[in-house]
């Protein structure tokens, strides 16, 4: 890589941009960094160390394309030598987007000071730091011709708000595999801070004449045709580019450790000298012994040196209550982190495995395995190469794991435990030298857990000594001998620290022992304390100042293991109607706040949460911060579940599973919602409940119908809209229909799916529910203009319109209106198709270029973060969900069809080709399949026939996955009529239109059947 820096006529000033080093001392680059330059430097490997600069001049330039080719002058190679030799690069063009590309340049935002380094005018000089950016790239997503939009990570950093931070990054190379497929030019602010755009390759050869072409391939080794570009095709996996980086604060008061700290830190040196290997450390001790402070610890000290993320995994091997955590559950969460949707999260361990290491292949990342259980449960979460580090804390040494470098942790030696006790105890209570020091050390066992419990009792007691303290230790040993090991006795110091706290924070601590969860946050604690919140965080954080408690994360409260066990043995003493009062008080509120969560995000009005509401529950404003509740209690929910289930408390199972079913559906995995859905709708079968078994059962019909499940889906819904007539619950009833309706459209059931969503908009009408009758009048509207029917549709699609008006759903407009567009058309009404059209259009490209969610009516009021009663505020701060990256493809298909109707053709494709990314980022592949025959559609109206065809080849191949039958008979017809426009398709093409008159026939789809029947005849009249 190579920043390029230029320097005008005198008052011009200095233009700074990225290129790339060819072979024989070439720099490839743009145009407008070095276009009128008086003179060109180039300066290579922006480290200090083996940095060297050249004067440099222009060997060729095009300024319309903005690409130039630079020659290094060898004589100018400071420090002299020669010029590296670089191996030819090859080029390419993407035949297939969206592709996951990538691109290193010197952005502006990279910018840093040497103070080591003084220039001619005694300022530090500056460089700027190399940019690694990745990110999925789509040849039709910006509206420039020719060129890439390709998404990446905004900058962090943008002081310059009159300046684009990317400005410097001009002239970089674009590659996608091996292929340099574009080179990135000039950034505009309004492209937004998460977008760059590069000219591409493929592109460049429209614009170049014969002699152009030999002069680049002279240079640079450019193909002389495009036919010879090495050919891109999309992954069927689009990758996010999400880095996650998730380690847990740490401790300021870390002491000692420093053979071990050493150790560490020489293994992660050993990554960057062994490219492709795996180096795994084992640290196994005692409980308490800091196995996890280490890590940690070490891990913020490596962070840098894994640029591209770092995972942290709590197996919960040795955690009360809770089972040794699950390796698929463990990569199911890891493949989330990466962005992986749910419906592309294999549901076998050993496909997830490898999922998992297909993404952290060829990567630098850190990976800590906390608290494993042993050996079966860390191997699937080994990376298989690309120079990661792994570093596995454990109780017990796994001495299974062949290739791991074992690290035993012993107790602190004495001099670094007395450190640790002055460190934590604070300044000026202890004296240097003190015997006694060493004393209470001894009694803590040496073990830094044990240590930091005692010396908190001296930081919080002004008028406590070190002799108190010793004697109180001294006389608290005899006690509870499960924390002792015969060597080290934890009891004295838990029993200690324990007698030391006031009776409410006592009775906190005994509480927190019976969460079945790995932590909780205030309301949880008030609700199990039965108590007021703001008393409630005070005594939280009084459990933190006395080192029982941890908060890694602002508002969340964990115990460490042994505490956690001490905290529940101490709680077996208290009467049992006391401790099973406390945890139905906290099923109770994990119940009603989940189910309250779930019904600001789900699409249908839901029944009102079960039982009465908890005294303190945090006030969720719309579905965004819902979701943020859901997502951050969701391993605490599903623990509450597994405890309710355990223990027989059926009406827990059903509601508590209620409360998930959302957030089940939108971020998986599908296969552990549908275990759920059944035992939920088992459980309320058991109760007698049928309200709880019907909501299950819709629940899992939904999940069925998302899984390619259509029979099962089927039943579901029609048992569950049964039990809902039984019960004469009209809005269930009408939901359940309506869901219903949609699975039979899929399968291509038209009669009855017209049936159920006849059913559904009745219901709908007796409740007077605008949303639900407009959806369903959608539904059936649009099965009735595939059914030869357009004047029934109208109707149905203008009453649906009004409703939309009415409830201010500017997407639900958009969509009406984009439907009623072509229906219009086809009952021969031009002027309304016409004004249908225009509105939409309008709309559309609104609603598109907005950059927050399309329907804004529900979302209004909503608050930037989740604020409870007692006036605390979280941050709500988690990604666009998939329901609202859905929403935004919709407006981007329908912006498409207005611009195909239009006859504008390049911003057709841009706008599909990113609701396209959308879906496949998402994983709706029945959208996906559906909007393939769309795009397909477009390339022939373009009269691109040959990249048609193969678009349409791919819809057919993903309409039988997902066994959409009207859409394989669309992709079928498309096939067909693309073939019979190729020289001598004319035979292969009848064959695919007959299959598709076939398919169109079992659907009973006239029309279609009549305009494939015509064109067949067509081609069998001379």
């Amino acid at each position: 890589m190579a920043e390029v820096i230029s320097a005008g006529a005198e008052g011009e000033g200095r233009r700074c941009g990225s290129g790339y080093l060819l072979a024989l001392g070439l720099v490839l680059t743009a145009a407008h960094v070095v276009d009128g330059a008086v003179s060109i430097r180039v300066r290579f490997n922006a480290d200090q160390d083996g940095q060297w600069t050249a004067r440099a001049q222009r060997a060729w330039s095009h300024p319309s394309l903005d690409i130039a080719v630079l020659h290094v002058l060898e004589e100018s190679v400071d420090p002299p030598g020669t010029v590296p030799v670089v191996t030819r690069v090859g080029f390419g063009r993407i035949v297939r987007p969206p592709v996951e590309c990538e691109t290193m340049g010197f952005p502006r935002f990279k910018v840093r000071e040497d103070p080591a380094h003084l220039g001619a005018d005694g300022e530090p000089t500056q460089y700027r730091d190399c940019e690694h950016a990745t990110g999925s790239a789509t040849t039709w997503a910006n509206q420039r011709e020719g060129t890439l939009q390709i998404r990446v990570g905004a900058p962090g950093l943008d002081p310059d708000r009159g300046r684009s931070p990317w400005e410097g990054m001009s002239g970089a190379p674009v590659f996608s595999g091996e292929a340099l497929v574009g080179v990135v030019g000039k950034h505009h602010r309004s492209d937004g801070a998460g977008t760059l755009a590069a000219y591409r390759v493929d592109h460049w050869y429209g614009h170049l004449d014969a002699d152009q072409v030999d002069a680049l391939a002279t240079l640079i080794g450019l193909p002389t045709r495009p036919e010879d570009l090495t050919q891109v095709p999309a992954p069927t996996q689009v990758r996010t580019g999400r880095l996650p980086r998730q380690l847990p604060a740490t401790t300021s008061a870390f002491t000692g450790r420093e053979r071990e700290l050493a150790e560490l830190l020489d293994l992660a040196d050993r990554t960057g000298g062994s490219p492709g290997t795996v180096v795994i450390s084992a640290i196994d001790g005692m409980a308490g012994i800091g196995k996890t402070t280490l890590a940690i610890h070490a891990g913020r000290r490596l962070a840098e040196r894994f640029p591209d993320g770092q995972l942290f995994i709590d197996l919960h091997g040795y955690t009360r209550g809770m089972a040794p955590r699950e390796p698929a559950d463990a990569l199911a969460g890891v493949l989330q982190a990466y962005g992986v949707p749910p419906s592309q999260i294999p549901t076998d361990l050993d496909a997830r495995a490898a999922l998992y290491r297909d993404r952290l292949a060829g990567t630098r990342t850190l990976v800590i395995l906390d608290n494993a259980h042993s050996e079966a449960q860390v191997r699937p979460l080994l990376p298989g190469d690309g120079g990661c580090l792994v570093m596995v804390t454990s109780r017990r040494r796994l001495n299974a794991l062949d290739d791991a470098w074992a690290l035993p942790l012993d107790v602190l030696p004495v001099a670094d435990a007395v450190a640790l006790l002055r460190e934590v105890a604070g300044p000026g209570r202890t004296q240097d030298g003190d015997p006694l020091l060493e004393e209470i050390a001894a009694l803590c066992g040496h073990l830094p857990l044990a240590l930091r419990i005692a010396a908190a009792l001296i930081r919080r007691r002004p008028a406590w000594t070190l002799t108190r303290l010793a004697d109180r230790l001294r006389r608290a040993r005899p006690s509870l001998e499960r924390f002792s090991d015969g060597d080290r006795d934890l009891t004295s110091v838990f029993d200690l620290s324990y007698q030391t706290l006031s009776g409410d924070q006592r009775e906190l601590f005994r509480r927190l022992g019976l969460t079945p969860g790995p932590d909780a946050d205030s309301y949880a604690a008030a609700a199990l304390l039965n108590c007021g919140l703001t008393d409630t965080e005070d005594l939280l954080q009084d459990l933190v100042e006395q080192n029982l408690l941890a908060e890694p994360v602002l508002g969340r409260y964990r115990m460490h293991d042994l505490i956690r066990a001490h905290a529940h043995a101490l709680a077996a003493g208290d009467p049992a109607d006391q401790r099973e009062a406390a945890v139905e008080r906290l099923l109770d509120y994990y119940q009603y706040t989940s189910i309250s969560a779930d019904t600001r995000i789900f699409q249908y009005a839901r029944h009102e949460p079960r039982g009465s509401a908890p005294a303190h529950s945090p006030v969720l404003r719309g579905p965004n911060e819902a979701r943020t509740w859901l997502r951050s209690e969701r391993t605490n929910l599903e623990a509450c579940l597994a405890l309710a289930a355990r223990q027989g408390r059926r009406e827990h199972v059903v509601a508590l599973t209620e409360g998930l079913a959302e957030l089940l559906y939108a971020d998986g995995t599908w296969s552990r919602a549908k275990v759920l859905h059944t035992a939920a709708a088992a459980a309320a079968e058991h109760l007698g409940d049928q309200r709880g078994q019907a909501d299950a059962l819709n629940n899992l019909g939904r999940v069925l119908h998302m899984t390619g499940n259509y029979p099962s889906a089927v039943d579901a819904h029609t048992r569950a809209a049964g039990l809902f007539h039984q019960l004469s619950e009209q809005p269930g009833q009408a939901d359940a229909l309506n869901e219903l309706g949609r699975v039979l459209e899929t399968t291509g059931d038209y009669p009855y799916a017209t049936e159920a969503h006849t059913r559904a908009l009745a219901l709908y009408d007796e409740l007077d529910d605008w949303a639900g009758q407009a959806d369903a009048l959608i539904n059936r509207g649009k099965i009735r203009r595939r059914t030869e029917d357009p004047a029934g549709a109208c109707a149905d699609l203008s009453q649906a319109l009004a409703l939309y008006e009415l409830l201010g759903n500017r997407l639900g407009q958009a969509r009406t209106l984009a439907i009623l567009t072509q229906t219009r058309q086809a009952t021969g009404d031009g002027v309304g198709a016409a004004d249908a059209h225009a509105r939409a259009l309008t709309l559309y490209q609104e609603l598109a270029d907005q950059p927050t969610r399309a329907n804004t009516i529900e979302d209004a009021e909503h608050a930037p973060s989740v604020t409870g009663q007692g006036g605390t505020a979280r941050p709500a701060n988690p990604p666009s969900g998939p329901g609202e990256r859905l929403d935004r493809a919709s407006a981007l298909i329908g912006l498409g069809r207005m611009r195909m109707l239009d006859e504008d053709y390049s911003g057709a494709l841009e706008a599909h080709a990113r609701a396209l990314e959308i879906y496949r980022d998402v994983g709706s592949y029945d959208n996906e399949a559906w909007a393939m025959n769309l795009y397909a559609r477009i390339f022939v109206a373009a009269g691109d026939v040959a990249q048609a065809l193969a678009v349409y080849r791919d819809a057919l191949r993903l309409t039988r996955e997902v066994q959409h039958r009207d859409d394989e008979a669309i992709a079928l017809e498309g096939i067909g009529e693309c073939l019979v426009r190729t020289a001598d398709g004319s035979r292969h093409g009848a064959e695919y239109l007959n299959q598709a008159l076939d398919a169109y026939r079992r659907l009973d789809m006239r029309p279609d059947m009549e305009r494939v029947r015509a064109r067949l005849d067509a081609l069998t009249t001379p």
